[in-house]
């Protein structure tokens, strides 16, 4: 039996509501104010911690994304940028162009795209009755090259393509403004790919290449309109700062004249990414610890790997992070921004806010219950710099962003331990940070997550 709102239970929702005379003065207070500001505790802010006993020796910048879901690669890249720097001795304020491989990420999710869709031709869209096969099609349509993407996206892309300093490929308004063309380029997708299923299949069969080349020359235009054309060669002319004296008569330039992005990567930064190991915390009985994951039908470029993460209980990835730190590497991580962050205060801490006092109730769920119902999820990625602890014991840490000097405390955030143990799902690290056991769980064929699963968030 099902139930219905009555005009009966309309009347007692309002008395009940009425009834309790604090609800009136937040209504008055909430419906002109953001509500994260009634349930901020005033007198947080004195009992938190500014200065970190362990924080990476590395002077930078602070990047920024602006209005584009491109979080995971303004992450890696900060990793990556400050290997650089340090190496070498460069301004603080050298950056990576994260709009080259924006470029590139978005041509190749287009290229798996409409692979995907020759691949699946069989599958009929013109009905109702929908199997297995379709309701992947029609996930794959709803769900089209977006902003994000995921490590092993990262990986495939320097590896094909290189990176190149941002002085070679600037931002364009589009980069940082990305709906317009994520609509515009999805769009003209669906139409290929209706173009493509409508096509006859001995024909499609014998002219595929084709046929996908003449799509794809026109995804490459539409990107270059929008976010310029990448470079094949670049010169890099970089200023080499004097450590006792930043003033601008001390800086020396160098150059590197005449060489492809790809050869810039393998010769000149300071990054292996073989190196590395994805770890994620899903503590769900349904998905045990210490076995190897991926996801199913995770964008990436076709022919390359696919990301693989090992599923440890959370105090594994705390130790990786503090063993990353003290070796001088930041270190990436995918988090649920949503949950109980203060912008203007810079902070991620479940106890600087009161919920239940202000509304009467409290939205929190354990981890597991959060993921299954879809309260929480990887939605997110940052970079931690740095942590502190009290008695050995690790209490904070030092989170840096991608949202420009303007948020949190000019772009940093403190994140309490207790909220990394509940948000935070992903971290990358260098396999030096993790015991043998864990690296020798690399060896397993991985468990395939479903494609609806939450660890396939970021991709989006």
């Amino acid at each position: 039996m099902v139930k219905n709102i009555t005009y009966k239970n309309l009347k007692n929702y309002s008395y009940n509501f009425n009834k309790q005379k604090t609800n009136k003065v937040l209504k008055n207070v909430n419906t002109k104010t953001p509500f994260r500001n009634l349930v901020l505790k005033s007198d947080y802010q004195q009992n938190k911690r500014q200065v970190f006993k362990k924080v990476i020796n590395t002077e930078t910048t602070i990047t920024d994304q602006k209005n584009s879901g491109r979080c995971w690669l303004f992450a890696f890249l900060n990793i990556i940028r400050f290997k650089m720097i340090q190496k070498y001795n460069l301004l603080p304020s050298f950056e990576f162009s994260e709009v080259y491989l924006f470029f590139y990420d978005k041509l190749e999710k287009a290229n798996y795209y409409l692979n995907f869709i020759v691949e699946n031709f069989s599958v009929n869209l013109e009905t109702l009755n929908y199997n297995s096969d379709t309701l992947k099609t029609v996930y794959m349509l709803q769900n089209l090259p977006g902003d994000g993407g995921n490590w092993k996206i990262f990986v495939n892309l320097i590896e094909k393509y290189g990176i190149i300093p941002k002085s070679n490929m600037d931002e364009s308004f589009h980069s940082s403004n990305s709906k317009e063309l994520e609509i515009l380029y999805n769009d003209f997708l669906r139409k290929c790919g209706h173009k493509l299923k409508t096509t006859p299949k001995t024909e499609l069969l014998k002219y595929k290449d084709k046929i996908l080349d003449e799509m794809l020359s026109e995804c490459y235009k539409i990107l270059v309109l929008f976010l310029g054309e990448p470079p094949s060669t670049i010169t890099w002319e970089y200023y080499e700062k004097n450590s006792k004296n930043i003033k601008s008569e001390s800086l020396k330039a160098k150059t590197i004249a005449n060489i492809t992005p790809l050869e810039f990567y393998k010769k000149y930064v300071p990054y292996n990414a073989k190196d590395k190991i994805c770890l994620i915390n899903y503590p769900c009985k349904y998905a045990p610890f210490y076995k190897l994951y991926t996801v199913e039908m995770a964008y990436n470029i076709v022919g390359a790997g696919i990301e693989t993460f090992i599923n440890v209980p959370i105090n594994i990835m705390t130790d990786a992070v503090k063993k990353s730190i003290d070796n001088e590497e930041a270190v990436w991580i995918g988090i649920d921004v949503n949950k109980y962050i203060s912008l203007d205060d810079g902070f991620l801490d479940k106890d600087g806010f009161d919920y239940e006092n202000v509304f009467g109730f409290s939205n929190y769920m354990e981890k597991c219950d959060a993921l299954n119902y879809r309260q929480s999820g990887p939605i997110h990625a940052l970079i931690i710099k740095g942590y502190n602890f009290e008695n050995s014991k690790t209490n904070g840490f030092l989170i840096e962003n991608s949202w420009g000097e303007k948020t949190g405390f000019q772009g940093y955030y403190y994140m309490a331990n207790t909220w990394f143990e509940d948000y935070t799902y992903q971290i990358v690290v260098d396999k030096k940070c993790v015991s043998q056991k864990i690296l020798d769980i690399l060896k397993q064929k991985p468990n395939m997550l479903p494609y609806w699963s939450p660890f396939g968030t970021l991709t989006k």
